[in-house]
C-alpha cells in the first residue's frame, strides 16, 4: 500500500486496482487524479510532490516553498 498521497499513474504503477481507489476507508480522493490513504498523516513535502505531480507545469511558492526549505517567516 502507499503511505502518502499519490496520483492515479503512480497508483497503477503500483499495481493499484481502481476498486482499491474506491474503498473509501483506505483511500480518499483529494482531487482529480489524486488519492491519499485514509490514515496519512498531513506532510508538507509529500503533499507539494503529489500536487506538482498531479498537475504538470504546476510550482511551490510563497510561503509553501519557504515552509519547505526551512526559511523562518514573520508570524
Amino acid at each position: 500500500m502507499i503511505d502518502a498521497p499519490f496520483t492515479l499513474a503512480e497508483a497503477e504503477a503500483a499495481g493499484l486496482k481502481q476498486s482499491h481507489l474506491w474503498n473509501r476507508s483506505k483511500i480518499l480522493g483529494v482531487s482529480r487524479g489524486l488519492y491519499r490513504p485514509s490514515d496519512w498523516d498531513f506532510e508538507l513535502s509529500a503533499a507539494a510532490r503529489s500536487l506538482s505531480a498531479a498537475s504538470p507545469g504546476a510550482w511551490i511558492s510563497h510561503v509553501t516553498a519557504a515552509r519547505l526549505y526551512g526559511a523562518s517567516l514573520p508570524p
